[in-house]
């Protein structure tokens, strides 16, 4: 993947670059959650027939707790950064045109996000494949470019280069850049370095390189954090302190890299050392899929679920045609994997006791059959927990997390920022 030139835009900074490892949560600026809850409410993709919940400041006063006046306050900032406007049509679903408790009827007005000519980069970073984005500031994607190549097979330096130079040029003329990130598929480190087997990278000091190529304030994070993090920043639940919002939660991501976090009290949080869990190294090592597991490849990833099959005379180049195969073999692979992947999971259940669980990645969604198996052992250990299957997307969710992180914590100092262009 050669660099490529950069197209014209402006840079949302001035001074010293940061670099951050990010740590989702929600944000603790009050402004920033009124934002939250305008901006995260949009149009069930799911279901495109339910409209999305109206947003005035009479239900942010209720959802925050906050005070009218703070609530105004917080409301105008936002207006006069141009992140939301205001619409006084009323939706049909507001049974009165005035605000409940209001004096001399002034009429309710819904908050809707707006974009004042800001775009956000995002990329994840995965064994096999990466996906660079360029997003608005509700996450809406302006521009996309999926490219397919192994890691592994380029130095680290060269990698990070071309990706840094890949992302700037998805930004669109005239526009500033509010931020930007980077989701691996792989350990990131405290310090800001990534370790993986299947990059082939060592202890790589991503931060400080995508720094130097991007030339603009960059965060990165490990992908299944990120995953959490998008749930986490687009919930609607009430925010206050005294009624955490969310569920907590456990997610596990299944590709080339198997790891999970955990969203509690409005933290996502991941295993101490950055890492995939020993739990699932340890099965996999231990299971039918070590004699065949590539150099470098998680015992449990697609990488090696495709290689055992390659070994027993299947021929499949996905895991989504190994699962269509009609062959008894094939389905006793992505079972046994399936069984492994439950034990795992069960174990992080034990320590953990989320209210739900969300499996995200190709080993799910590619193989419904193998989600259904470990639905079934969980729920017979631990029938009090919530599964579900999270839609296909994972990566472009992560990627958009990381990109939106910074102006999604603080999206007055943002748009000040870029008002100093």
């Amino acid at each position: 993947m050669p660099p490529e030139p950069d197209a014209p835009h402006r840079v949302s900074t001035q001074g010293p670059f940061r670099v951050v490892t990010i740590a989702f949560a929600l944000p603790i600026d009050p402004t920033a959650r009124c934002f939250q809850l305008i901006r995260a409410a949009r149009p069930d993709p799911a279901d495109a027939a339910i409209p999305p919940p109206t947003i005035t400041r009479a239900l942010l006063q209720r959802q925050l707790g906050l005070s009218q006046p703070s609530v105004t306050r917080h409301v105008t900032a936002l207006i006069e950064a141009g992140l939301v406007v205001q619409d006084k049509h009323l939706p049909p679903s507001l049974p009165s045109a005035t605000t409940p408790g209001s004096r001399g009827g002034r009429r309710t007005a819904t908050l809707i996000p707006h974009n004042p000519g800001l775009v956000a980069l995002g990329a994840h970073i995965g064994a096999r494949s990466t996906l660079l984005l360029a997003v608005d500031p509700t996450g809406t994607v302006l521009a996309q470019r999926q490219v397919n190549f192994d890691v592994s097979s380029t130095p680290a330096p060269d990698t990070l280069e071309a990706i840094g130079h890949s992302l700037r040029s998805l930004a669109p003329p005239g526009t500033c850049i509010a931020g930007a990130g980077v989701a691996f598929s792989a350990a990131v480190r405290p310090d800001g370095t990534v370790t993986s087997s299947a990059y082939g990278w060592e202890e790589q000091p991503a931060l400080p390189l995508l720094r130097s190529y991007l030339h603009q304030d960059v965060g990165i994070s490990g992908g299944v954090q990120a995953l959490a993090g998008y749930d986490l920043l687009t919930c609607t639940d009430p925010i206050t302190e005294a009624a955490p919002p969310c569920a907590s939660t456990l997610y596990c991501y299944a590709r080339e890299l198997i790891s999970h976090a955990w969203m509690m009290g409005g933290t996502v949080h991941r295993p101490k050392t950055g890492s995939s869990p020993t739990v699932y190294d340890t099965l996999g090592r231990g299971s039918l899929f070590a004699g065949t597991c590539p150099v470098g490849a998680h015992p449990l990833s697609a990488s090696s679920i495709l290689s055992a099959a390659h070994h027993r005379g299947l021929s499949a180049h996905s895991v989504a045609e190994l699962a269509r195969s009609t062959k008894p073999a094939a389905r006793e692979l992505l079972d046994a994997r399936a069984r492994l992947l439950a034990e795992g999971l069960s174990s992080a259940l034990d320590t953990l006791d989320p209210h739900r669980v969300v499996l995200a990645g190709e080993a799910f969604t590619a193989d419904p059959l193998a989600a259904t198996r470990i639905r079934g052992i969980l729920e017979a250990v631990h029938p009090e927990v919530t599964l579900e299957i999270a839609p296909r997307g994972a990566v472009h969710r992560a990627a958009t997390a990381v990109a939106l992180h910074r102006l999604w914590q603080d999206p007055l100092s943002v748009a000040r920022r870029a008002e100093e262009v």
